[in-house]
């Protein structure tokens, strides 16, 4: 595996090996703790800022919200999750403890990609971080330092004895990536187990609280197979889902195909409507292949639910005109 070294500009200007407690006790034991006196040497300012908090759990693939310096709910359940990861008090308050690991966690990650290691995840550390994802097969380059990057990295990203209160195997590492047919399923009835009511404008967080979805069918599917677009990060809607729209993220399939996490989709065109329909299939209800049981977050409803209907889509007037789909990413 190659690691990105980065070229000379990224040393031009001095800067100074960022000294947390934990790091001073690795290098200079007992006497580095007192002499760090529990205070961050030489962090700047930034780094400990509310948007320098923000701008770190981003980077980190904790939070997903505006950086904007407002530590607001969404910033809380990041700020929790990383808590939880770290075996830190979970209270959602950015504290110096809290912002100190935050520090220590992305000056790790600027080790890794030889960007000056101060704990500010700036846009210097971005294109670093991205040039690093490049050279491996497997991750995608947007220049966060998900978990799938830490572990390409060699970096521990839940220590041990934390994210107890956190399932793994539901947890994605990084988005628009490939996915199980189990984590599909098991993604989706985390919406249905825990129903979130239907609506167009609200949103709500999957099994990764700092990430949030909207809570209608599109958004649904989109929770399920962790996708979404980068101008809709709360997901696509039943328009784009379709191969014609272009986003090359479902291709069309035979109905003697399907298999759990496939859809059956109806678009706004084929609705007549201004809106489509979509739903994940999960498995075959009868030997005949008539009736399905399908995962779904639908209007009617009033929310998620899983329950078992006629193929393609009964009792519904136009549910002739559904059709099945398979996610490009998704694997067996």
């Amino acid at each position: 595996m190659t690691e990105h070294h980065a070229s000379a500009p990224h040393r031009s200007a001095p800067h100074h090996r960022v000294l947390t407690r934990r790091r001073l006790f690795r290098t200079a034991g007992a006497a580095g703790i007192a002499a760090a006196s529990g205070l961050l040497i030489t962090a700047p300012a930034s780094a400990l800022s509310p948007l320098g908090v923000q701008t770190a759990l981003w980077g980190l693939y904790y939070y997903d919200g505006s950086r904007d310096g407002d530590l607001g709910p969404q910033s809380d359940t990041a700020i929790r999750q990383f808590q939880a990861d770290r075996a830190l008090v979970v209270d959602g308050d950015a504290g110096t403890i809290t912002r100190e690991a935050l520090v220590e966690v992305v000056s790790e990650v600027q080790g890794h990609v030889d960007a000056p290691e101060d704990g500010d995840y700036g846009s210097t550390t971005v294109a670093a971080v991205k040039i690093f994802q490049q050279e491996q097969d497997d991750l995608v380059a947007d220049g966060r330092a998900g978990a799938k990057t830490m572990a390409a990295m060699g970096i521990t990203r839940t220590v041990p004895g934390g994210g107890d209160d956190l399932n793994p195997d539901l947890v994605l590492p990084e988005w628009n990536t490939e996915i199980s047919r189990a984590q599909v399923i098991d993604r989706a009835r985390f919406w249905a187990e825990d129903q979130r009511p239907y609506s167009m404008g609200e949103s709500s967080p999957g099994p990764e609280p700092a990430k949030l979805w909207r809570t209608d069918c599109s958004g649904f599917v989109s929770m399920a197979w962790g996708t979404f677009p980068d101008d809709k990060r709360i997901g696509y809607t039943t328009g784009m889902l379709h191969p014609d729209a272009g986003h090359d993220i479902t291709r069309a399939i035979e109905k003697e195909e399907l298999e759990p996490g496939d859809i059956l989709l109806i678009t706004p065109e084929e609705n007549g409507k201004d809106v489509g329909h979509v739903g994940l299939f999960e498995k075959w209800a009868n030997a005949e292949r008539t009736s399905w049981v399908i995962l779904e977050q639908a209007y009617a409803t009033g929310g998620t639910v899983r329950r078992t209907i006629g193929y393609p889509y009964s009792p519904s007037d136009r549910g002739a005109h559904f059709s099945p789909y398979r996610y490009t990413r998704i694997v067996d």
